[in-house]
Formats: C-alpha cells, structure tokens, sequence
C-alpha cells in the first residue's frame, strides 16, 4: 500500500539563497524528495510550489513575491524564510512574517525541522489549491481555514521567541482566541501520582477565552480527551452537548459552545497532553482547518518538547555540580566546594581576613562500633546541623570528610568615614576562638540517636589568614595541625590556635604514629606488673598489668605518650585485647607454679564501647583462668561519660565473673547515688592526693572522705602511688589496708614478679616509666 505523499508528483520549490552554503544543505536534504529549481530568475514566481528565500532576496524581491501572492489568491504560493540570528533581532521576521512570508526557519536548524516547515508549506499549498480547483469549499470552511492558517502562523513565531513552557502556553492558546476567534482554548497534560502513574486527572496548564477553569479536572478513560492522550489521534467533537467528557471540569459548560476539537501533545519527554479548542457553531472543524490546527499542535509538541529537554539538562547539570561541590549525608559543602570557595575568598580582597576552624569529633568511632553505621551517621547529621546553626550568615560550613568539619569565618574591614581600616589581629583571633567555644559547647549538648542520649566531644584548630598562609589547601592543613595540638591536653572539647611549633609536634606525632603500627604488628609491646600489698605486711595480693613499649636502646616510650595515639587510631581495641589475653595466660602460668596472683587490668574507653564486650572478654580470658582472677579498672570519668550505658556494660561484666575497680578515683566528678549502684570491688585513689599527705590538710582531708566513702559503699580502698613510708603508715591509720607504688615496688617482669613473691629477691624501688 503506498501513501498519498509517494502517489503525487514531487513539488517545485524554487530556492533564491545568497549564502551557497544554505542552498547546499538544502539541496542535501530536498533532492530526493521535490524537484529544485535554484535561484531561477526567468521563471515566474507563481509557477513555484514553495519559494525558499533569506532576508537579502526577500529585499531584492519583496514587490514581486508580495504581487504573486495576492494574485494568486485564493490559492496560496507558500515562501519559507531562511532567517540567521541577526534578522530575528532587527526585527525582518515581525515585519514580514504573514505577509510576505508564510513560515521562518531559524539557522542552523535540524534537518527533521526544516523538513517539518517544508511540508506544512506544500500541505498548504496543495490544499488551498484543491479548494480553489473543485469550488467546494464552503463559507464557513474557508473562513475555518483562514482562522485556522492564522494561529499556526503567529504560533510559529510565538516559537522562535518564547523560552519557558508556561509562557509558550499561555501565548500559544491566547493566539488561538485573538487570531483564529476561537472561543476558548485549553492545554493540560495528564496528572500523575507520587510514582509517576497517570491519576486520573487532567491538569490545566494554560487556558484563554471567556471560561476560568480550575487547575485540574477528571479525565475520563471514555472521553475524547482520554483518546487524544493515550494515542487515539486528534478528536473531534461535532455536537458538544452530546458528548459529556469533552468537558471534564466541574464548573458548567457554556451553552454557546457547540463542537470541539482535542489534539494530542506528545512530547518525548514529561506527560502526555491535550491541546483543546473550542468553538460555537456545530459540526465545525473540517478537515483542512483540522489539518492546520494538528500542525500548530505539532509544532507547540516541538516546543515543549525542546524546553522540556533544556530544562532537564539543567537539572543534570545542577544535580552534578550538587553531587560535586556538596556532602550526600549532611548536605554541606564538600571539601572540594569549600577549597574553590576558599580560594575566592582569599583572591576576593587583600583586606579581608579569614579563621579556618578545624573541627574533629573526639572518639567518633566509638559511636560507629557501639551503635553501628546508621546511627554514626545521624550523629554527623545531627551535628552538620548544629554547626550551620552555630555560626554566622556569611560563614561556610563543609564537611572534610569523616567525622571533620570545617568552618570559614570571615571578618570584613569596617570603617565609619569610607577609609578601609585593617582590623586588629587580636581581637580577631579572639573571636575565632569564641566562634569555637561556641561551637564546641553546641557540640556537647546531648544528641538522641535511636532513643539513646549521645555526648560528643570535640578538638578545634584554628589557623589565621593571612597570618599562618596564602593558600587554601595551606591553611587547611595548618588548622589540621592545630587541631590535633587541640587534642594532646587529653580533656573534651579542646581549641587551639596554630603555632610553628605544632607542625614539628604534628611530624612527630604521625612518627610516632606509624612506629606504634609497627611495634604492634612485630610483638615489641611487653606487659609489666606492679605489686599490689598489704600494707600491714607488705604482703603480695595482686599485681596491676602495665604495659611497656622498650626501644632498642634499652629506653622505654611513656604510656602518657602513645596511649593517646593509639586510642585516635583504633590500635587500642587490638592492644587491650592483647593485654587482656597475655595477662591471662600469665596468671595461669603462676598458678602452675603454685602462684595465685590476681591482675588488674586497664580499659579503655573504646572497649567498652562495643556490642558483646563482657563476652568477648569472657572468651579471651576463659581458656586460661577463671574470670574472677581479672579485675578490670575503668577511669572515674569514663563512668561519668554515659552512666547508664555505663553501669549496664559493667553489670554485664561482673555477671561474667570479672571484678571492677574505679582508677583515679577522686579526679572525676562521680555521682554517689550513681556510685552506690555500681558493681564495683576496689577503688583505686589517685597519687596526687597521696602525694599531698602530711603536706596539706585538704589532701590529708580528701583521703580520710574516700577512705570512709568506701567503706560505707563496702567497696576496699586501695592507694596508688605510695612513694614513702610515712605515706604508708598515714594510710594505715585512715583505715586503707592495701597499695602499690614505688615505696614497695615499680612495675617488674613476670619472672621478676614471682621472685619478689617468693621472697628471693628485694623490691626495686627505683623509679622507672609510669
């Protein structure tokens, strides 16, 4: 079956170009498919099918072409423009556009385009020549026609100029009332729901003419506006109050509508619509004005499709630079939007300065290991939240990554009498450090993550612009190193401003980071054990584990020294475990000796962090000795620091056979009712108040309220750090029976230990490393 295009002659258009350019690409894509006569001059115009000219041969020729068309007439002799960008602007296709000329193509353009206008033209052509030639064309068919040819050729140009989908609406259907004398005219598109299913409903996008209609209305599967959008084609309506669904809005339909016609839009992207127009008389809409109408919807089809496709890629593009300059969990800038800001900032004004905070999240992988990665993340929300809140309009907030943070503040020269002043530097710099504390003390307020009370701490650095450096990635990296100069004090929510003398600090901080790795990964640590007496006697009861990192010299690295490190690092859960597991086996090696010498243990805070400790350490423990030879010391403050999660770990510890003690008791700000709950054997009281006996009354004083504080909880009080004998005796006479420290020992070997025991050998009581 051929079609009605391959069964007709192949039309004459006539091409008049001034740029040979335009007239060989024409002649590539028109060839095959009409017959071309190129810039013909001795022909006459009117012999054309279609006449293809640019600006300069439509001022050459403009008093012919306009005189053929009027003579012509009723029959029209199409002329397409071939306009360049220069012509849209002085205004050649407004002045000539409906007159001269029936239709304008834009250069460049695509092929499928160009091919589209063509035949809109010829279709006109051979159209308003079939009328003229059979004579039966009616009145009102011509008339439908004319109206019809009007709104298409004021919409194409509605199409060059308008950008923006609602605007294109609203002129293309506001065309349709002024120049085709519609009545009323709508463009909806289908509805959808929250999973992009149609819903049902038709929501008006556009409207014009005497009728307001609401935003949405129901769409009925029968109707011919259901037909139109599903790919029913064009629908026409010949007797409008017969056909109840062509209106699909609750307000009433006016009485002087009497047909209408639905005409599909289908763009390649977004929902499907419906262009409908209406009109009063009945039975209207005949096929030739159907025909021009289906072209001006095809061509608004084009359009939305084009705006719709532009605006997509616009969202492409700001969902890249989202995904690029933004963090995806807390929604602040990442750290490559705050460099490129930064470095704006810095380029910006020579007067202006700059703090850059560092803000790190002390022990924030304690919160992953203990509540897992969900909750770790809601607590970077939560606190990316804080911090936004915290600062000032114009400062930045960026996530570096991990649990690090970092705020810009900027500080602009002000002045009263238009003279730029450079502001002082300390006053500045204090203000940094007030932005900090400020932040640090939003910081500590207690998060819920999952129902659980969470308390951060944080270590801030601060470095200064242009003080501490010129560049982004420079002073970044000296607020770095501040904020690790922060965390060497040991407490929470720690700020320091760089110094020179921290970027050493830094060096050999990470030195001593990477021996630490490798001391643990070749075995070099070593446990030590410090005899726990009677103090009466002088009698062995227990040993407390020390652990020892001995260097080739014969020197030792102080455990104030790398402790630290290996808590930031996470090396500290693999070392604990290891001193829990070899004091065990050296407990059962004693006890093969007939030796029963309980261990006391250190804990850090990161293992009692994780889920499943007590059994953990029950099954390191276990195939050695019995849990109740351990006793595991925790730190007063890190009772304090989640009492309840707390006191339910050490139960938990206690059910497995462990003993407790508190270590460093006074030190820390313990509750007694809190206290008085705990399953706790010994408390341990810190040196620094035996260091004060017999040399203040409030060190005499505080020892006496420990003393009695434990034996009213019925808990035995035990004194570190004993260095003399009237240290010892003054115990004695407060009640404290038993204690370590250098009056009877330091820490020894193992094998040294069992011959104290024994009696073999003297206690060494000459200092080493604590």
């Amino acid at each position: 079956m051929t079609s009605r295009v391959e069964e007709e002659p192949k039309a004459v258009i006539t091409i008049d170009l001034w740029n040979r350019g335009n007239i060989h690409l024409l002649e590539r894509v028109l060839a095959n498919e009409h017959h071309l006569e190129i810039g013909v001059r001795d022909r006459s115009v009117e012999l054309s099918d279609l006449t293809i000219i640019d600006a300069t041969t439509l001022q050459r020729r403009e008093s012919e072409i306009h005189q053929a068309r009027e003579q012509a007439a009723p029959v029209v002799l199409p002329v397409l423009l071939i306009a360049e960008k220069r012509d849209l602007r002085n205004g050649v296709v407004e002045r000539h556009l409906g007159r001269s000329v029936d239709d304008v193509v834009r250069i460049p353009s695509t092929a499928a385009e160009l091919l589209t206008r063509i035949d809109n033209l010829l279709r006109l052509r051979r159209l308003s020549r079939e009328q003229y030639a059979r004579h039966r064309v009616t009145e009102q068919m011509l008339r439908g026609t004319a109206r019809a040819l009007r709104a298409l050729n004021a919409g194409n140009e509605v199409l060059l100029r308008v950008q923006q989908e609602q605007e294109l609406l609203d002129a293309i259907c506001q065309i349709i009332i002024d120049e085709g004398r519609y009545p009323l005219t709508w463009v909806g598109f289908c509805a959808t729901d929250e999973d992009g299913e149609p819903a049902g409903d038709v929501e008006v996008h556009s409207s014009a003419g005497s009728v307001d209609l609401p935003v949405a209305g129901a769409m009925t599967a029968a109707g011919p506006i259901a037909r139109a959008m599903n790919g029913g084609g064009p629908q026409t309506v010949a007797d409008l109050p017969q056909e109840p669904h062509a209106w699909p809005f609750e307000i009433a339909r006016p009485d002087d509508l009497a047909s209408a016609l639905m005409l599909p839009i289908t763009p390649h992207m977004g929902s499907e619509g419906v262009l409908a127009i209406y009109s009063r008389a009945q039975g209207d809409f005949s096929d030739e004005e159907r025909d021009l109408l289906e072209r001006l919807a095809a061509n608004v089809m084009l359009g939305v499709g084009t705006i719709r496709a532009d605006r997509d890629r616009e969202r492409q593009r700001s969902a890249i630079h989202e995904l690029a300059f933004s963090d995806p969990l807390t929604g602040l800038s990442n750290r490559t939007h705050l460099v490129a800001r930064l470095d704006e900032l810095l380029h910006a004004s020579v007067e202006r300065r700059l703090a850059i905070l560092f803000v790190d999240l002390d022990h924030f992988k304690l919160v992953n290991d203990a509540l897992g990665h969900v909750a770790g993340d809601e607590v970077l929300r939560q606190v990316s939240h804080r911090l936004a809140n915290a600062v000032r309009g114009d400062d930045l907030v960026a996530r570096q990554g991990g649990d690090e943070f970092i705020v810009v503040m900027s500080d602009e020269p002000r002045s009263e009498d238009g003279i730029a002043r450079e502001p002082d530097p300390m006053p500045f710099a204090r203000r940094a450090r007030e932005l900090a504390t400020h932040i640090a003390d939003k910081l500590r307020e207690p998060l819920i993550v999952h129902g659980y009370e969470r308390r951060v701490g944080v270590s801030i650095g601060i470095s200064l612009y242009p003080e501490h450096g010129e560049a982004a990635e420079l002073l970044i990296d000296k607020a770095d190193t501040a904020m690790y100069g922060a965390k060497v004090g040991g407490s929470s929510s720690r700020i320091a401003l760089y110094e020179p003398s921290m970027s050493q600090e830094r060096r050999q901080r990470l030195s001593l980071e990477a021996r630490l790795h490798r001391a643990v990964d070749g075995d070099e640590l070593d446990l030590c054990y410090q005899p726990m007496v009677e103090l009466g006697s002088g009698q062995i009861v227990g040993v407390e584990a020390l652990l020892r990192w001995p260097q080739a010299d014969g020197s030792f690295v102080a455990p104030s020294e790398f402790i630290p490190v290996a808590e930031e690092t996470g090396l500290i859960t693999g070392i604990g475990e290891w001193v829990l597991d070899t004091a065990s086996r050296q407990i059962a090696e004693w006890r093969a000796q007939s030796l029963a010498i309980p261990v006391a243990v250190n804990i850090s805070p990161g293992q009692l962090q994780l889920p499943g400790d007590h059994r953990r350490f029950a099954d390191l423990v276990s195939p050695h000795v019995e849990p109740e030879w351990v006793e595991l010391e925790v730190t007063e403050s890190l009772l304090m620091a989640n009492p309840e999660a707390t006191e339910s770990t050490l139960r938990a510890f206690t059910e497995q056979g462990f003993r407790l003690a508190i270590d460093d008791f006074g030190t820390g700000y313990s509750s007694l009712t809190r206290l008085q709950h705990l399953p706790i054997q010994t408390l341990k009281i810190d040196k620094a108040f035996v260091a004060d006996l017999g040399r203040t009354r409030s060190g005499e004083g505080i020892v006496h309220s420990i003393i009695e504080l434990a034996r009213s909880l019925s808990i035995r009080p035990l004194a570190e750090g004993i260095e003399t004998d009237g240290q010892r005796s003054m115990l004695l006479a407060e009640g404290c029976r038993w204690g370590q420290g250098h009056w009877f020992s330091h820490a020894v070997p193992a094998d040294e230990l069992v011959r104290l025991v024994r009696g073999e050998a003297i206690p060494p009581q000459a200092s080493r490393v604590e």
